[in-house]
């Protein structure tokens, strides 16, 4: 891996990205899995750090659905 593209890592619990999955499913309605509830909760990471006085778009890719995790 060339880490001269990278700025910054940010490390999270499996805990912290199921806890995710379920913040997307009750407040967006959207059923993911745990690779995506890893992306939601570093995007909300991610939004944190920024100036609170400007608007952003940011946009997670939600490639995985929770079916599998269901039963």
């Amino acid at each position: 891996m060339d880490f001269a593209y990278i700025d910054e890592i940010i490390q999270f619990s499996d805990n912290q990205a199921i806890q995710a999955c379920h913040e997307l499913a009750s407040e967006q309605g959207i059923y993911a899995g745990h690779s995506s509830g890893a992306n939601y909760f570093i995007a909300k990471k991610l939004l944190e750090k920024l100036p609170q006085h400007q608007s952003y778009n940011i946009l997670i890719m939600v490639l995985d659905s929770g079916m599998k995790y269901a039963f």
